[in-house]
Formats: structure tokens, sequence, C-alpha cells
């Protein structure tokens, strides 16, 4: 304790000291002027609970936070005050900790989606190449281990395993496209008042003028020439409108694919 605290409560102790003795004449009255004055006046300083007395106390009172307490009330309110910024550390070290592992959860799933896109990305990749091969003309394609083009290929026609049918001359692959093709043959005794729109109806098809050779409707005389496309005559009939077998035995007419 330096000098001027020491001198600071030497003070303070004469003065309770004399407030405290009553003598001579008057010692009651002066006595309870006293109590009263008291009662009516501030704490006296560097009593418990009144102000400290430049950081003194009376007696073993301890100065905290300014005001006289009792030995030991100091030391469980900075005690308090450090549990109490101790758990509010610990919290705040809980929610940035919870906070950085949502992060990273979230950070950890991006990737995971990113990888497994790029993933299905080059597996989409390498199967269109497989499909494709490495051919040396734009036209042609892999199929089945040999480059193929699939122009004019009639069976792979625009793309692989996509077959024609072929009648004679008709039904060949055209720039990527079958080409319309003979109808199967028709003898006189079931198409006898048929038209071309009507035969090709028989198979979903639809009638093509002039699409095959120049050419609508065919005539023969036999099953096999009319199967070869050997027509004996091509009358030049309109899809819509009936022919007649003009004697000959079978019919056929230009159709789509």
């Amino acid at each position: 304790m330096g000098w001027g605290q020491s001198r600071a409560l030497v003070s303070l102790s004469l003065s309770l000291a004399l407030a405290c003795v009553g003598g001579g004449e008057g010692g009651a009255d002066t006595q309870a002027e006293d109590d009263s004055a008291t009662d009516e006046s501030s704490c006296t300083p560097g009593a418990l609970n009144c102000a400290c007395v430049e950081g003194a106390c009376l007696g073993p009172l301890e100065c905290v936070a300014g005001l006289c307490a009792e030995p030991g009330e100091g030391s469980e309110a900075e005690s308090s005050t450090q549990e109490s910024e101790s758990e509010s550390s610990s919290s705040s070290d809980t929610e940035g900790s919870s906070s950085d592992e949502t992060s990273s959860d979230e950070t950890s799933s991006d990737e995971t989606s990113s990888d497994e896109t790029s993933t299905e990305e080059m597996g989409s990749a390498e199967t269109e190449s497989e499909t494709q091969g490495e051919c040396p003309s734009f036209n042609q394609m892999m199929c089945e281990g040999e480059c193929i083009d699939v122009l004019v290929n009639s069976q792979n026609c625009g793309d692989c395993g996509v077959e024609c049918t072929l009648s004679g001359q008709s039904g060949a692959c055209q720039d990527g496209e079958c080409s319309p093709v003979w109808s199967n043959c028709i003898s006189s005794d079931e198409g006898l008042g048929m038209n071309c729109a009507e035969i090709c109806g028989l198979t979903g098809q639809t009638c093509v003028e002039q699409g095959c050779g120049g050419e609508t409707i065919l005539l023969t005389q036999t099953l096999n020439g009319c199967q070869q496309g050997n027509a004996a005559t091509n009358p030049p009939f309109d899809c819509d409108v009936a022919f007649g077998y003009q004697g000959l035995g079978y019919a056929a007419c230009c159709c789509t694919q």
C-alpha cells in the first residue's frame, strides 16, 4: 500500500473514531444529531458498499469496481464474468465450427456433382465415338467395325442397320433415304378395278407417281416377271385412277418405303 492510501485510511479511521466517541455536556444530543446526520448523508467513503477512497477501503474490505466489498466478492464476480465470457466464446467457436462443416459439406457435394456430370459427359462422348468411329469421309459411319457410306448403302441407309426393300431396279438407297419401290404383285383376279393408291395402301404405303424409274405401274404376264420388275408394259396411269390389266396377269405399283 502506498503512502497516499495509508494517509487516506488513517484519516478515515480518525474521523470514524471521533464520530463514535460521545463526551462532555450534551453527549447524548450530539450522538442523536450525528445519527440523524448519518442517516441523511450518503455512504461513508471506504465503508461496505460505499465508494472506495483512492482505491482503498476500511479494514479487510476490498475495492471492487469502485465500491468497497467483502473479501472474495471481487474474485467471485470476476470468475463469473470470465465464465460468461468463456461460455460465449465456446458458443461462438461451436457455431463457427458448424458453419465450417456445413460449408465443407456443400463444397464436397458440389465437387461430387461436378465429377459425376463430367464422368457422364465423358461416357457419352466415348459411346458416340465408338458408334461413329473414325471414318475418313463425312458420309461414312462405323457399322459393325466397318466404314459404310450411309448415303448409298441399302443395308445401312442413313444409319447403321436401316435396310431398304429392293425390287428390280427400284428401292435402292439414295442420299441416305430408301427410294420408292414396286409393291407386292397383285393378280388380275385380286386387283381388278383397283387403283395404285389402294394397292400401296394395303401395306400402309403411299403411291408415288412416276417414282420408280419414271413409272407408276408395271404390268406383266407372270408372277416371276412382276417380282423381278420386268414390265411388259407401263401404262401412264395416275395413282388414283383404276387401271385395267390389258389381258396380263399381274400388276405392281410404285410406293414409298
